[in-house]
Parts: C-alpha cells; sequence; structure tokens
C-alpha cells in the first residue's frame, strides 16, 4: 500500500490546467512506453515536483494504483482534477493495449502547439521592449528639452511651423500622455488576472483567436490540436461522437469546442462527419471532400493528422508574419518620432541661424 496522497497544505485540489495535464500525460506516457509499474513510478516521479496540483494528483492516482486500482478506475477517480479529454485518452489507450503510443502522440501535438504560442511571446517582446524604450526616451525629450527650445523660440517671438506646433503640443501633454498609459496597462494587467481567475482556457484562448494579427496563431493552433486529438481518438476506437467531443475540449478553445459539440450532435443524427464538416461547424467546409474521401478508403486518421499539419504550418506562418508585421510597425512608428522631433525642434532654429547670421 502507498502512502496516502498529500492534500492538506499540497495546494488547490481543482482542475489541472492545461500545461500540468500535459506534463502528467507525458509521464505517464513514458511509464508505459518503458513498461515500469504506473502507480510506484508516478509516485517516485511525484516526490521530485515543488507542491502544488500536479504533485497532489500524481500521488493520488499512485496510491489508488497502489490500492488496487486499473490505471482506467484509478484516473476516474480523479475526475475533478483530470480533464475529460485525458480520461478519455487514457481510457482509450488501456483499451487497445497501446496506452503508452496514445499518451506519446497527445504531449507531442499539445508540445507544438504551445511551442507555436510561446514563439508568437518572444516574437512580440522585441517590438514590446522597443516601444517602452522609445516611450522613456521621449519622455525625457518632452520634458527636459523641448521646453529649451520652446523658450528661445517665445524670447525670439518666432513663427512656428505646424510640425513644431504638434511637437510642443505632444511635449506639453507628457505628464497626462504617461497617466494615460499607466492606466491602460493597470487595466490590461487588470483583465489578464480577471479572465484567469473566472473565465477558463478555452474562453481565454477563444477570445484571444479574434485579435487582429496575432488571433490567428490561437485559431490554427486550436484546430491543429483538434484534428491531431480527433485522429488519435478514432484510432483507439472511440465512437464518432464521443472523439469528436473528446477533442473539442482538448482543443482549449471555446469556439473550437463548441464547432466539435454541433458536429457531434450531427453525427449521432445519422450524418457522416463528411457530410457534418460540410454543414458548418469546428472545420472549415471546404475539407468536406478530403474527409469523405479518408471516410470511403477507411483512412480517416491518417487525413485528420494530415489536415492537422496543414494548420499547425498555417499557424507556424502566422506566427512569423504577426512577429515581423508587429516589428515592422514598431519601427514604422520609431522612425515617425524621431523623424518629427527633429523637423520639429530644427526648422526653427535653422530659420533662426540665417536671422542672425543675415
Amino acid at each position: 500500500m502507498g502512502e496516502m496522497p498529500e492534500i492538506n497544505g499540497d495546494g488547490p485540489r481543482g482542475g489541472l490546467t492545461p500545461d500540468e495535464a500535459l506534463e502528467l500525460s507525458a509521464r505517464m506516457g513514458g511509464l508505459a512506453r518503458a513498461g515500469l509499474p504506473m502507480g510506484s513510478g508516478l509516485a517516485a516521479m511525484a516526490e521530485e515536483l515543488p507542491r502544488g496540483r500536479l504533485r497532489s494528483a500524481m500521488q493520488s492516482l499512485a496510491h489508488s494504483m497502489d490500492s488496487g486500482r486499473t490505471v482506467g478506475e484509478a484516473i476516474e477517480v480523479e475526475a475533478g482534477r483530470i480533464p475529460p479529454h485525458l480520461r478519455g485518452l487514457v481510457a482509450a489507450g488501456v483499451r487497445s493495449g497501446r496506452l503508452g503510443e496514445v499518451l506519446d502522440g497527445f504531449s507531442r501535438y499539445a508540445t507544438t502547439g504551445a511551442e507555436l504560442r510561446h514563439r508568437l511571446a518572444l516574437g512580440l517582446a522585441y517590438p514590446a521592449a522597443s516601444l517602452l524604450a522609445t516611450t522613456v526616451i521621449f519622455t525625457f525629450v518632452g520634458l527636459a528639452v523641448v521646453p529649451q527650445f520652446e523658450s528661445i523660440f517665445r524670447d525670439f517671438g518666432m513663427p512656428l511651423p505646424s510640425v513644431t506646433i504638434l511637437v510642443l503640443e505632444v511635449a506639453r501633454r507628457t505628464v497626462d500622455i504617461w497617466r494615460t498609459i499607466l492606466f491602460l496597462v493597470v487595466a490590461a494587467m487588470v483583465t489578464v488576472v480577471l479572465a484567469r481567475a473566472f473565465l477558463s482556457t478555452a474562453i481565454v484562448r477563444g477570445l484571444a483567436g479574434h485579435l487582429p494579427i496575432v488571433g490567428g496563431v490561437w485559431r490554427w493552433t486550436g484546430l491543429a490540436d483538434f484534428c491531431h486529438w480527433l485522429a488519435l481518438l478514432i484510432e483507439q476506437g472511440l465512437p464518432m461522437p464521443e472523439a469528436l467531443r473528446l477533442a473539442g475540449q482538448a482543443a482549449q478553445d471555446s469556439s473550437v469546442r463548441s464547432g466539435a459539440d454541433q458536429l457531434a450532435a450531427e453525427v449521432e443524427e445519422g450524418r457522416s462527419l463528411a457530410d457534418a464538416v460540410a454543414e458548418g461547424g469546428a472545420l472549415p467546409p471546404r475539407l468536406a471532400r478530403l474527409i469523405r474521401w479518408g471516410e470511403k478508403r477507411g483512412g480517416l486518421p491518417d487525413i485528420l493528422h494530415m489536415v492537422g499539419e496543414m494548420f499547425a504550418a498555417r499557424a507556424s506562418a502566422h506566427t512569423s508574419f504577426a512577429a515581423a508585421a508587429l516589428s515592422v510597425a514598431c519601427f514604422i512608428v520609431v522612425i515617425v518620432g524621431v523623424n518629427l522631433v527633429i523637423l520639429g525642434l530644427m526648422l526653427p532654429m535653422i530659420t533662426l541661424i540665417s536671422r542672425l547670421s543675415g
């Protein structure tokens, strides 16, 4: 009998996050592929983890299996913590005798989507840092440099061109601009905190998919994940409606999930997956012919994996485009700002020098 899992003091007993579920599946898959005892293996791995939900879940699973439950039964006992799609994958893997292969596929495809989103975050870091540095420099110029030039222009009673008037007006409002920036930053941070506290990951990613420029990364990775996991579930012999719903939940995107539920309902009414896709749902209707071809030839999982790779490639291209587009936009903003300041301050000075030398 294993030791009782730590519950009190070991972090919250809430559901695992997508990253935690991914790590759990990877560890279970590794044990299954190696042919090691799942219960004692999870218990040993849990000891190496910091206190938290993942460690607690692994200890609970280990205790359940050491108590005589099978892997599938132990997973169902932890239904409140382990996501439905992961429980479905484990059940299907146990039933087919290919648990290690199933969980390895789940981890591989989930990691691909996570890496794409991480790439996007890194791609956005440079333009964000550049804009911050430029804002700080412009603030210093607006508070310390521009007022000196304004005093000179006023003392000589010089007529000012429009670009100089614009620069002086912006400089006068520098403090107000910073107040606005700080308000927007705080509002964004509060929004993120509230979204994580009160909205599920699926809803957050569904909303992120509608953002301009960067939203496509979430949208296409969600579709890629859905196709790959649907193929995995079909390969393990799950009924199509159940596979559709579990794959929709696994995608962690509310728009994909609702589309998958719609497809599952239509399949339950007797339609083929291709016909359901043609009517609209989680997948673009134009894929209906390709899916119908896979259904007729018994190669639907292979077709779905191929479609998933297409979506992943599109997400990768969109990631590169978003990072490049925002970098170019940042560069343009910086160049325009620098040129406006230089022109606004130098044009009157050139006129003044010419007047004094003449």
